[in-house]
């Protein structure tokens, strides 16, 4: 199913012409934005545990066009959440790295509006410090690595305002192809070892309101975004599984463009 979503998209992408159009008021040929991510994260286990926390992250992208578009993308995001189950503990530290790579083509529409189909591939790192960190009901916690491959599919669309303005939108499917999930428990003791499950079920859903503003030597750049992620169970390895989990992410880029 995933390759023959991705089969239908690649068709429709490229099958495409551009037209000849003059839309420079809407895009720029080239362009590097570097922003600002504060976030609220939320993450849950369905009946059996909870985090939740701020993040503050900074993001950079270049992207250049000539009727095609492609893009390189990087973000590093930083926060304390908290953990709830039948105990609970606070301010644990956790970071995510994430890298695109994504590729599409610039659709004029009107003279001012663009539509722009991508499709890509990304790769999401989280690591939650929970070493010798103990919950308030006197249990053991653990650093927690998470892996995602995946692919975006999405579309982007762009339209100039009067005075400088412009507003865009978009809306993003994430194939889902690979997800690698450890958890540290060797530390612990006698028993207990270190455990690797893979995970190969799930999807991610994001979408974004992107508003600029040109400036004389850059653009002002504000877009709230939110970022969703549902992973199924994983396989079984000797210290168990993954559960299925959801995640929420909540923010807003706040940054310039040059």
């Amino acid at each position: 199913m995933k390759r023959l979503f991705l089969g239908f998209f690649l068709v429709f992408l490229f099958s495409c012409p551009a037209r000849a159009s003059d839309f420079a008021a809407v895009l720029e040929k080239s362009s590097l934005e570097i922003a600002l991510e504060p976030s609220y994260i939320k993450y849950k286990e369905p009946g059996i545990m909870r985090e939740s926390g701020v993040m503050l992250g900074i993001s950079g992208a270049y992207i250049y066009r000539d009727n095609a578009m492609l893009k390189a993308e990087a973000r590093g995001s930083w926060g304390e959440v908290d953990y709830r189950n039948s105990g609970r503990i606070n301010n644990i530290q956790d970071s995510i790295i994430e890298l695109r790579a994504l590729g599409g083509y610039d659709l004029p529409v009107k003279e001012k509006l663009t539509l722009t189909p991508y499709l890509g591939f990304g790769y999401r790192y989280l690591k939650e410090d929970g070493k010798n960190r103990i919950s308030s009901t006197n249990a053991i916690f653990y650093d927690r690595i998470s892996r995602y491959y995946y692919s975006p599919v999405g579309i982007e669309a762009k339209y100039a305002l009067e005075n400088n303005w412009s507003i865009g939108a978009t809306a993003e499917y994430d194939i889902f192809w690979k997800g690698k999930q450890q958890s540290n428990l060797g530390y612990i003791g006698s028993g207990f070892e270190d455990a690797k499950n893979n995970q190969d079920r799930g999807y991610g859903v994001r979408s974004s309101i992107k508003v600029q503003r040109k400036l004389d030597e850059f653009n002002l750049l504000i877009e709230p975004f939110a970022r969703y992620w549902n992973i199924k169970k994983s396989d079984v390895a000797d210290q168990g599984f993954e559960p299925k989990n959801r995640s929420l992410e909540l923010g807003c880029r706040i940054g310039m463009v040059f």
